[in-house]
């Protein structure tokens, strides 16, 4: 009777052993499957983002850059490892310490961040205009797993509203 026993818990195992194999199978396909999908995804994303016009960024929950566009290297000379340690060197120094606090105060309180500043382009050492924002990305309980920036050229736009500006004040004093 023992042995009987025996045999069938034996053969229960192995029934046991062989489900819990199928399953790991089935499991480790959806892991691949879904692997591949998010590799696609992100190479969708890099894609997109390397050919639009406007400079994307993104940065961890911390507010550290982890990610720049090929137009950020093309337009400051820096990968996103040397960006990390140059932004005083990026930013005019007259907008750099507003622009840190405000992006410090989004952080703090989960918000968008949005500025404007005078950025370095590499080619010719010219400081121009910028918009830049960028938006929190939350995950499906709302916890923010990383923001997502852009960068985009003004100064042409500026320099009009200031010639506007100063038609409009030589206008009025005639």
């Amino acid at each position: 009777e023992n042995e009987k026993q025996l045999e069938l818990k034996n053969q229960q195992l192995e029934e046991a052993r062989l489900a819990a194999y199928k399953m790991n199978e089935e499991l480790e396909d959806i892991v691949e499957e879904r692997t591949r999908d998010l590799l696609i995804s992100r190479e969708y994303f890099k894609f997109l983002a390397d050919n639009i016009p406007v400079i994307i960024w993104t940065s961890g929950i911390d507010g550290k850059l982890d990610y720049v566009n090929r137009r950020w290297v093309e337009y400051t000379g820096f990968d996103v490892e040397e960006s990390k340690t140059k932004q005083a060197e990026l930013i005019h120094t007259d907008d750099l310490e507003r622009n840190v606090t405000e992006w410090q105060t989004a952080l703090k309180e989960k918000r968008k961040y949005e500025g404007e500043f005078r950025l370095k382009r590499t080619i010719d050492g010219a400081y121009r205009w910028h918009y830049s924002q960028a938006i929190p990305f939350k995950d499906e309980h709302g916890n923010i797993t990383a923001w997502i920036g852009t960068n985009i050229d003004i100064d042409d736009q500026k320099k009009e509203l200031e010639k506007k500006d100063e038609f409009i004040s030589v206008a009025t004093t005639s």
